[in-house]
């Protein structure tokens, strides 16, 4: 950061607004853990160049972070998009983009319904580039666990196949490199708890027990 602040103040007119710059200000920013600079100088070179793949994958991690959903369909639709990115992380984020966006719509609404269905391809589209991308089978475990209503061929998925599908790609999770174990155990108790009371639930309802 020095070095780059006396290159700053000797040559300002030639580099001060090189979108290279503003990105590595952005990547010392995040080392050093200043999350509100560095979002502003990624945001910078993309404004500088906005076709800078490595810049806007970075703007989008914290625009994710931010919960400015948004904003971040845009940044990844661009890179999985225009710019051809094909890798696993921007399909997943992409997908993590749909879904927090989906929230800004009330249950089983139209809008909520597409964004709920282009986050879950979005994840599939991850593992379909990578197989052993972990982040991909925990979004998905998290889309499938949350989402209530989830639609389905023009209506909702089946509530217990909803929760049994969570509780699939948890487990698939689980067996990933990278795995954090007690976020699993602590979705894995979450999902548990729900599929234990909806089968009570239809047990009731049918006059069992």
């Amino acid at each position: 950061e020095d070095i780059l602040d006396t290159l700053i103040s000797k040559r300002r007119a030639a580099v001060e607004n090189s979108a290279y710059l503003n990105y590595v200000y952005g990547l010392i920013y995040d080392r050093n853990n200043e999350p509100a600079r560095a979002f502003a100088a990624y945001k910078k070179a993309v404004a500088l160049s906005g076709n800078f793949a490595s810049a806007l994958t970075n703007l989008g991690v914290h625009q994710l972070s931010n919960k400015q959903y948004g904003d971040a369909v845009d940044t990844y639709e661009k890179l999985t998009g225009q710019l051809g990115r094909t890798d696993a992380s921007s399909w997943s984020s992409l997908g993590s983009a749909y879904r927090g966006q989906s929230a800004d719509y009330d249950p089983g609404s139209p809008n909520r319904n597409q964004l709920l269905q282009k986050a879950e391809a979005a994840y599939k589209r991850a593992l379909s580039a990578s197989q052993s991308y972990g982040p991909a089978y925990y979004n998905l475990g998290l889309l499938y666990l949350d989402a209530d209503p989830f639609p389905d061929s023009g209506g909702s998925l089946d509530t217990l196949v909803r929760l049994n599908r969570a509780k699939t790609y948890f487990d698939e999770y689980k067996n990933m490199p990278g795995v954090d174990l007690a976020l699993y155990d602590e979705r894995m108790k979450d999902v548990t708890k729900l599929i234990k009371r909806e089968e009570k639930k239809r047990k009731k309802s049918t006059g069992g027990g």
